[in-house]
């Protein structure tokens, strides 16, 4: 893990924000907790997505994976390797996960802006 693999996963998911392929999302988890306590060691990276509205009530994040899938990356497990990071997507379909994303707290990570947990 280094800073560019944390730069890299940042500037694809606000890519695909912009495009509207996803609504929002924000770092949940214990990279999370990071910014409001003293560092340690944590294995992965998990970012909470709010995708476009769906009939259906199956996760579907294939906008996503396929984006990442397209530059390269590849999954190990239950996580895509971006630049050794291992990065989990976890769909934010309950109101209070969507509700954690949308008051995220913005902040500048690595020159690259996105959204934590409070």
């Amino acid at each position: 893990m280094n800073e560019k693999s944390f730069q890299t996963v940042f500037q694809i998911m606000n890519q695909l924000k912009r495009e509207g392929k996803i609504i929002d999302y924000a770092i949940g988890g214990g990279i999370a907790t990071i910014k409001y306590m003293e560092p340690y060691l944590t294995r992965d990276i998990d970012l909470f997505v709010v995708r476009k509205p769906v009939a259906s009530k199956l996760v579907i994040l294939s906008e996503i994976y396929d984006r990442f899938r397209e530059l390269g990356y590849n999954w190990s497990g239950e996580y895509l390797i971006v630049e050794g990071l291992p990065v989990q997507f976890i769909a934010a379909d309950e109101p209070l996960e969507r509700e954690a994303v949308t008051n995220a707290v913005r902040t500048r990570a690595l020159g690259i802006y996105t959204k934590v947990f409070r």
